[in-house]
């Protein structure tokens, strides 16, 4: 990864939010990996208990988390990935209430700086203190150097008015400014987008007509010789200009009759019809070489997407679908399903690992929303649970031996498929069971007249 400078004020720390922020907008396997994640991270909601006895918040308290706490855990998601922190602030709505929102790609700046470095998030906050309050901050400051981490992000901005906070899902490093999962994919990004750009000039001036006429004047030398001239002479350029005008009127002559033939019948009219004067060769001008294998170079890009978002790669190259029978590329029988089951298990552990953090944040948010977080014993607790996707035959399997019970297949067909479990999946479960173990026969009725 290229090496930018910390200071966010530079040219080439714009820069690189620049092209970062247009490859997260522009590039669809990108935004197709980001979706999946927030997808898959947030299927099963928010889930909040209080303290030891479990008790769920009040129904009005879950909607208010349903309808601001999920979105922000989705700007948090794509704020991890972009950048590796999530710069957020608090805000009031119409109603008074205090949310979470995460300040959007640009409208901050951010450095590393040591733990024990003052942080002023916003400019607005050393507006009108003297500097006794000042150097009160500072010695507070100071006094907890023992309790701040050794590298931290500082981050400001002038959009807002409100204290900036932040949380870092990765830590800072004091060499690179950005230490993001998609920070690695800037470079390649941008080598991709100019090979594009060469395809596309290169077709466009490939599919373009583009011919040369190179005059090629024959004359017998031996007529040159017994006349005794010379190849300059005027005589012979003189012969020259009456050719080239007996040939201008060839073809114009050519021409005409091309033009009442094109009335005549469908050509179209922006067809156009090139006669080669005599003594003259027609050569087509060299095509513009393309990137050879661009589809290779496509299907590279997208690899090392979903390596750097913790994504199969079967996922982002079958359109985002579910991983399934297609991902295995093995040979052996059972190949297949031993890639399935480690894709699997790499997009749970990725999974894991983002709700962990924005477990943590939703905490952080809580307690500085609500100042006390809680009354003793009442501690909140957020959990995002995860719902594993499973390949159809196995989910079945799996559903038929009673390994799973009908809620957790539901939440799961739900996840993979779009669709819960239906209400006559028992009745047909236990019809299938009796046909098993009951053995068919058919009553067999005397035929008429038979003897007894």
């Amino acid at each position: 990864m290229q090496e930018y400078t910390a200071r966010s004020g530079s040219n080439s720390s714009q820069g690189f939010i620049k092209h970062l922020a247009t490859m997260i907008h522009d590039e669809p396997i990108i935004h197709m990996g980001i979706r999946t994640l927030q997808a898959h991270c947030l299927e099963s909601g928010i889930q909040l208990r209080y303290g030891t006895t479990n008790a769920p918040p009040t129904p009005n308290f879950q909607k208010h988390i349903d309808k601001y706490y999920m979105p922000f855990c989705r700007d948090a998601i794509l704020s991890f990935l972009a950048v590796g922190f999530v710069p957020y602030r608090i805000r009031r709505t119409e109603r008074g209430a205090k949310i979470p929102e995460v300040l959007p790609l640009g409208t901050f700046s951010w450095h590393v700086a040591r733990g024990s470095q003052m942080s002023l998030a916003t400019p607005w906050e050393s507006i009108g203190k003297n500097r006794a309050e000042h150097d009160a901050i500072k010695r507070r400051v100071e006094g907890e150097e023992d309790n701040q981490p050794l590298l931290k992000y500082i981050v400001s901005s002038v959009y807002c008015q409100e204290p900036v906070h932040c949380y870092a899902y990765l830590s800072p490093q004091i060499t690179f400014s950005c230490t993001s999962p998609l920070a690695s994919l800037v470079q390649p990004y941008l080598t991709l987008c100019m090979k594009r750009d060469c395809t596309l000039r290169a077709d466009a001036f490939n599919s373009q007509p583009s011919i040369v006429f190179e005059q090629q004047d024959k004359s017998k030398l031996n007529d040159i010789t017994e006349t005794g001239a010379s190849l300059t002479e005027k005589g012979i350029e003189g012969d020259m200009d009456v050719q080239f005008k007996t040939m201008g009127g060839r073809q114009d002559v050519i021409y005409d009759m091309l033009d009442r033939s094109k009335v005549r019948s469908n050509i179209p009219d922006e067809a156009i019809a090139l006669v080669a004067p005599k003594n003259h060769s027609i050569h087509s001008l060299e095509k513009s070489l393309t990137p050879k294998e661009m589809l290779k170079e496509e299907l590279a890009f997208a690899r090392i997407v979903s390596l750097a978002l913790g994504l199969p790669s079967a996922m982002l190259l079958q359109g985002g679908g579910v991983v399934g029978g297609s991902s295995g590329f093995g040979s052996a029988k059972d190949s297949w399903a031993e890639n399935t089951e480690a894709s699997n298990r790499l997009l749970l552990d990725t999974c894991k690992d983002i709700n962990w953090h924005l477990e943590h944040l939703l905490s952080d948010i809580y307690a500085k929303i609500y100042k006390d977080g809680g009354a003793p014993g009442l501690q909140p607790v957020f959990k995002i649970p995860l719902t594993p996707t499973v390949p159809f035959d196995q989910l079945l399997q799996s559903y038929e031996a009673r390994m799973i019970d009908d809620h957790n297949v539901s939440k799961m067909l739900q996840t993979t498929w779009g669709y819960p479990l239906s209400k006559e999946a028992e009745r047909a479960r236990v019809e299938k069971r009796k046909a098993e173990f009951v053995l068919p026969f058919k009553d067999k009725k005397d035929e008429p007249g038979s003897s007894k």
